[in-house]
């Protein structure tokens, strides 16, 4: 899978079908955002980001056309939502019931796994039950998209990673999961980087006309986007604030992994087969011996740029599992910030009480909602 995978993040494909995506995506926000910025309403630019990155996804792994930005609904992206929100609030409302079923109920209304009671419990949730509507959708959806694919006869010209999956000789099954998987993985993750690296823009307003200046500087309004002009070397200081926020803010902060046979990892600690080792990005990139002054946002730190260690900095994860996507992340989210920051500047909604999620990957709550509302000015005003 991740051989296959490996082939769609190849220069001949960022040169071409991403930077064609992220492009096109990135002025319908754009224009999107401009609409309320003349009608003087707040927009919630966090969900603006999660539609933004979704579309871009579709296209780019699945040969899907969607237009969530706009507001044309999807209904694998709202299946997707209703499913991950409802089971992160089921998880939480019955922790308490299943340590009591696993601890005192006999065999097999309770013991391990908490047995039948536990099921009876899932049952009567209406959380899980609007979870596992939600989860049929995604499957059906990706069940279409699986076939749609197969039954185009342009399947061998096609550019994006279901074709890959599907030339290969997958199963129908093993695709429908890649679908979900590469969801979660695309979409999400750039969209918690952009959601923060925004909020900080908003915090800091100097930084945020100092990145303007560099954009219109070097990519003025019409000029082309595209890999090269993106490049550390050609916009350190956009560079900077992304990394900045990548330390500050990992959009998967707290990640696990397991050991398949025994092992020893640096410092002389053994780590017998099956333990599972946890560690904390989020941790990591507040380490004042490491990083002077820790709290405060400083895109300098970054400039020059050299790459930190994969190991040191794993907000990537580290080693032959890296994350494949890496560099298209970094790419849409540097096209995204350079297209919206040439023609807006972004002041947050006073008044918002603003903390990060409690999903897997780390979205940003304002008021105890899923949600960061700012409003869209000119850089004339």
């Amino acid at each position: 899978m991740r051989k296959v995978s490996s082939q769609i993040f190849s220069r001949k494909n960022f040169n071409s079908l991403m930077n064609e995506v992220f492009v096109e995506k990135a002025e319908t926000l754009r224009k999107f955002l401009q609409k309320a910025r003349g009608q003087g309403n707040p927009v919630d630019l966090q969900s603006c980001f999660f539609n933004f990155t979704f579309d871009s996804i579709m296209r780019i792994f699945f040969g899907e056309e969607s237009n969530t930005a706009v507001g044309m609904p999807n209904k694998y992206g709202k299946a997707f939502d209703a499913a991950q929100n409802n089971m992160r609030k089921h998880a939480i409302d019955s922790i308490a019931s299943y340590i009591f079923f696993s601890t005192f109920l006999p065999w097999p209304f309770g013991g391990r796994c908490g047995g039948l009671a536990r099921r009876i419990w899932d049952i009567f949730s209406p959380r899980h039950r609007t979870m596992k509507a939600a989860t049929w959708v995604l499957d059906q959806e990706a069940k279409r998209l699986v076939q749609k694919c197969r039954d185009d006869p342009k399947l061998k010209e096609r550019r994006d990673l279901l074709a890959l999956f599907i030339q290969a000789n997958f199963s129908t099954d093993f695709v429908k999961q890649m679908v979900l998987h590469l969801i979660i993985a695309g979409r999400d993750t750039t969209a918690c980087l952009l959601s923060w690296m925004f909020y900080e823009l908003t915090q800091n307003q100097d930084t945020q006309a100092k990145l303007h200046s560099e954009i219109m500087q070097k990519l003025p309004p019409d000029t082309p986007l595209n890999l090269k002009s993106l490049s550390a070397s050609e916009l350190p200081y956009l560079n900077g604030v992304i990394y900045e926020t990548l330390r500050l803010w990992p959009p998967v902060p707290f990640d696990g992994k397991m050991a398949f046979e025994d092992d020893v990892v640096p410092g002389g600690w053994k780590v017998p087969a099956m333990a599972k080792v946890a560690y904390c990005p989020y941790n990591m990139g507040r380490d004042a011996k490491r990083y002077p002054e820790p709290e405060v946002f400083r895109p300098e730190r970054w400039i020059p740029f050299t790459a930190p260690p994969q190991h040191e900095f794993p907000v990537f994860q580290a080693g032959p599992r890296i994350c494949l996507g890496m560099d298209m992340a970094l790419f849409e989210a540097k096209t995204a910030a350079v297209e919206l920051l040439r023609h807006c500047r972004f002041e947050v909604v006073p008044g918002q009480t603003i903390t990060h999620g409690d999903k897997v990957t780390m979205d940003i709550k304002s008021n105890g909602k899923e949600e960061f509302n700012v409003y869209v000015k000119s850089w004339e005003a």
